[in-house]
């Protein structure tokens, strides 16, 4: 008993959110992504047909609360949300069971909820607690929702990307969502701090008002990093706690020269710390301008070394994603012209380096990443590895670099000189063509391919766009429609049509512009030249294993034979006309 109020376990961040609405504080100001109140219609108008309705309110509010990056919360039923002071505790007759059944029966999967009752100032209020959600939870007609954390922290529909995406990441073991044995106590006040402070800059970037949680505990809750019984979860420990006194969480390697030893920088903050540290470092040495651009309407635009938000896609990758039980830091390694950024561990099981822009994000560390988010230091949906694909061509540079073994994954962004011509092309074909064009990736990744290759084949479109061939087919036929590529005859080819050559700046299209391969390769041939798998591979952008495929179905059909003169297989084999 407490001043007559009877509040038995209850935790600290709603003890306070009630202290502060008795004070004179409204409901509204109080809620969070992790609490909600409610006033119960029946208790306050005296209808109870009005209780069917609440019912179904309530049971939305949990399913919200269960799919929110937070995944786990409480909704205090019988305080009204506008009145201020104690008069917002109108109470309510609402029965536990019939709280807990309700939301159980109509949710899939049936969800437990732990309901109980407490008596605050004389009034009764119920608490519903969610528990931390394992999968996506929908009602009984599919539909589902996720609480955010806009100015009212509102329920809002999910898409179908959404709703697969959360279940698999729930789905898949997480290591950063299981028990810390770090103590909250040992987290520095100043740490929390920051946390709190970062979170509200968020939301006042974003245009959300709502509200940041006063306590410790409340802040834990609202970010994932705390278990029901009150531990911190190794995401907590991994985002706030310090590390041992010998561990390195971030190794910044600088060279100003190519193979000169370095400059070597380590930091060994909490990661909330670490890495806007070494966002700063690597902007201090890779922000500067290297090309100017300036478009036909006289616009201009300043072309970075690295481009900000492939950056921060790579690097923030790299802690969420590593493998943090395995020892060693994160490295990062910068020059003038590259930065290389490895992190231990290997890819996420399922996840493989030639379909990173397609396969869906299977997070190692869920848990920490919905912090993250959560705090705005990583994006809010799953399209890390598009947003660098896309920051680098749409500045003229090729593609990141991605390469993984058994004890690291690695990504390369190359500050090479920015192809200033297709960056204006891109912007005159957004103008002519819609900026549907030049905001797919995959489209960006083909029309990067062909302002140098004459044509595109539906096996390389496959590899460079990392998608199916009913994806590249899709594709393809949206691009031709829209005018910006032609289908080369009959064959499973294209090429840019001629007003994308010319807004893209290409004075010619080359010998390929109407011709399939098969066809180049023939009439090279009957004009006498001998031709080597390799020489047609890099001129037609294709393979060289196809080049030969091609070369060895003419020798089928009786049209090209190997040069007697040359050698009978290997690189060096040139074929002639039969």
């Amino acid at each position: 008993m407490r001043n007559g109020i009877d509040w038995p376990g209850l935790p600290d961040h709603i003890r306070a959110a009630l202290e502060a609405i008795h004070a004179g504080a409204t409901a509204d100001s109080q809620e969070s992504l992790t609490l909600e109140f409610k006033e119960d219609p029946a208790q306050h108008l005296g209808k109870e047909r009005a209780r069917a309705d609440f019912f179904a309110k309530l049971i939305d509010e949990a399913m919200c609360i269960a799919n929110s990056e937070a995944a786990t919360g409480d909704i205090v039923v019988g305080v009204s949300d506008k009145t201020a002071g104690p008069n917002a505790f109108t109470g309510t007759g609402l029965v536990e069971e019939d709280i807990a059944r309700s939301i159980f029966n109509r949710t899939k999967p049936n969800m437990n909820v732990l309901v109980t009752s407490i008596d605050a100032w004389g009034a009764r209020l119920v608490i519903i607690h969610v528990p931390e959600a394992r999968a996506l939870y929908t009602r009984q007609d599919g539909a589902a929702k996720q609480r955010v954390a806009d100015s009212q922290f509102s329920c809002k529909p999910l898409t179908e990307e959404e709703r697969r995406s959360i279940d698999e990441a729930r789905r898949s073991p997480d290591y950063s969502n299981a028990a810390s044995d770090l103590d909250i106590d040992n987290l520095r006040l100043a740490v929390i701090a920051e946390a709190r402070r970062i979170l509200r800059t968020h939301r006042e970037n974003s245009g959300r008002g709502s509200a940041v949680p006063s306590t410790t505990t409340g802040l834990l809750r609202e970010l994932g990093l705390l278990l029901h019984d009150g531990r911190l979860k190794r995401a907590g420990e991994i985002l706030l706690g310090d590390p041992e006194p010998t561990d390195v969480v971030v190794n910044y390697l600088w060279r100003d020269f190519p193979g000169k030893d370095p400059t070597a920088e380590q930091i060994s903050d909490p990661v909330i710390l670490a890495l806007p540290r070494l966002k700063r470092l690597i902007a201090e040495n890779g922000s500067s301008e290297i090309e100017r651009i300036l478009f036909e309407d006289g616009r201009e635009a300043a072309i970075p070394r690295f481009p900000s938000q492939a950056v921060d896609e790579a690097v923030t990758n790299a802690f969420i994603h590593r493998d943090w039980r395995l020892p060693g830091p994160v490295v990062v390694e910068q020059t003038p012209r590259t930065l290389k950024i490895t992190s231990p561990g290997p890819l996420p099981p399922g996840v493989q380096v030639d379909r990173l822009l397609s396969t869906p994000s299977i997070p190692r560390n869920n848990r920490l990443m919905a912090a993250m988010r959560t705090l705005g230091m990583a994006e809010e949906n799953s399209r890390g590895f598009d947003r660098m694909w896309e920051a680098m061509i749409r500045t003229g540079r090729d593609a990141p670099e991605v390469g993984e073994t058994e004890a690291y994954v690695q990504v390369i962004l190359d500050a090479q000189k920015p192809d200033a011509e297709f960056i204006k092309g891109l912007d005159r074909l957004a103008d002519r063509f819609g900026e549907e064009v030049v905001q797919s990736v995959s489209a960006l990744v083909v029309l990067w391919h062909l302002r140098s290759a004459p044509l595109i084949t539906e096996q390389t479109a496959r590899e460079k766009t990392q998608t199916t061939a009913r994806e590249v087919d899709e594709l393809m036929e949206e691009l031709v429609a829209r005018g910006v590529l032609d289908p080369v005859r009959d064959a499973k080819e294209w090429v840019l049509s001629g007003e994308s050559r010319k807004l893209l700046g290409i004075v010619s299209s080359g010998d390929l512009a109407t011709v399939s391969v098969q066809e180049w390769i023939e009439a090279k041939l009957n004009d006498g030249e001998a031709l080597q798998s390799a020489e047609v591979a890099d001129y037609a952008g294709i393979t060289t294993e196809q080049a030969g495929h091609i070369f060895r179905h003419l020798r089928h059909l009786g049209r090209a034979k190997i040069d007697p003169a040359g050698p009978p297989r290997g690189r060096g084999t040139r074929w002639v006309k039969a």
